[in-house]
């Protein structure tokens, strides 16, 4: 029945003195350990000892996951590659959704021997990904700012290539995604047909000359025709070369404002982990906790995930960040979400 996992277990990096005792008395959780883990259950403090730790508990919460719910794991680089390989095993490879990289240092830890390290990392993966939706983010105040256009219903909107300009973007690659369109200079509106007024043919193609392919496939195009823009653009040794552009609405039909799909780099100011020192000393008056997230951090994954009912559980709690991020986001739009905390100490 959980939504989304948030966890923040030790990083292993030998400094830390962490213990978490596995040795057990109950026969429940013995015959359990015995069953996931195997002979191995009987002595977890062999070499591998810290992914002795985390298996058992990751094989539990894969289990608590509901059907379309996600796990966040923060992590540096002392075991992020043995936590993909571990929760590959786990969770299924197929359900590997991604490594978020977070600026958690902007000016870099001159602590770090050799560079000054200024990133950590969220793993994220699904309980299954074809029930996985993911949710876009609220626009900032910079992305809003390029929504430079207003339509004659008075709607503001961008505009962006219809060209690929990424991965992928051969013509060969997609070939059934190369097809001329045809411009009308004169208010540079588009169609799918050369006529008297649209007389100017665009291709995708890059600066270099090199040969690529529409976003859209033609269908698309068709049902669309309205939201697509030709615009003169400079191209060396061409004088009249045309691209083509789609307008992006602020808005939608029902006056919703569109959002933006997560990126896989987090560097927002309010992730700086020194915010979450902060966080800890206006609440108790004095700095008691090692190494706290912010609660920010842990807000923008719950956001991402779930919806306004969901049940969020942390089973490495420390200071209790993920509660906090539930209940102000509660308190931000209403929700009714739950928070389940677990911390051994």
């Amino acid at each position: 029945k959980i939504k989304v996992i948030y966890i923040d277990p030790p990083y292993n990096t030998g400094n830390e003195n962490w213990i978490y005792n596995d040795n057990v008395n109950s026969p429940e959780i013995k015959k359990w350990l015995g069953k996931v883990v195997g002979g191995e259950a009987e002595d977890l403090s062999r070499h591998d000892k810290w992914l002795c730790m985390m298996y058992p508990r990751l094989r539990l919460l894969s289990e608590l996951l509901s059907e379309d719910g996600a796990i966040f794991i923060s992590i540096d680089d002392n075991e992020q590659a043995n936590l993909k390989l571990l929760c590959d095993e786990v969770f299924s490879e197929a359900n590997f959704i991604s490594k978020i990289t977070v600026q958690s240092n902007p000016r870099g830890s001159q602590a770090s021997k050799f560079l000054a390290e200024v990133h950590e990392y969220i793993i994220i993966y699904a309980k299954s990904k074809d029930s996985l939706n993911i949710k876009g983010l609220s626009k900032t105040e910079e992305s809003i700012s390029e929504y430079v256009y207003t339509d004659e219903k008075g709607s503001k909107y961008r505009l962006l290539g219809l060209r690929q300009r990424g991965g992928a973007w051969k013509r060969e690659q997609r070939p059934h995604l190369f097809f001329p369109l045809y411009v009308n200079p004169k208010n540079n509106t588009v169609s799918i047909v050369r006529t008297d007024k649209y007389c100017i043919e665009a291709l995708p193609k890059r600066p270099t000359g090199e040969e690529g392919r529409w976003t859209w496939s033609l269908e698309k195009v068709k049902a669309s025709i309205n939201a697509l823009v030709g615009k003169k653009v400079m191209r060396k040794g061409l004088d009249n070369f045309y691209d083509i552009f789609r307008k992006d609405y602020l808005y939608d039909e029902e006056g919703k404002e569109s959002t933006t799909k997560p990126r896989t780099v987090w560097a927002e100011k309010q992730l700086n982990y020194q915010n979450g020192r902060n966080e800890i000393k206006e609440i108790f008056g004095a700095d008691i906790f090692d190494y706290p997230k912010p609660s920010f951090l842990v807000k923008k994954a719950i956001e991402i995930i779930a919806d306004s009912d969901s049940i969020i559980l942390d089973s490495f709690a420390g200071s209790g960040t993920t509660g906090h991020a539930v209940l102000d986001l509660n308190k931000e739009d209403g929700g009714n979400r739950q928070f389940i905390l677990v911390e051994m100490e």
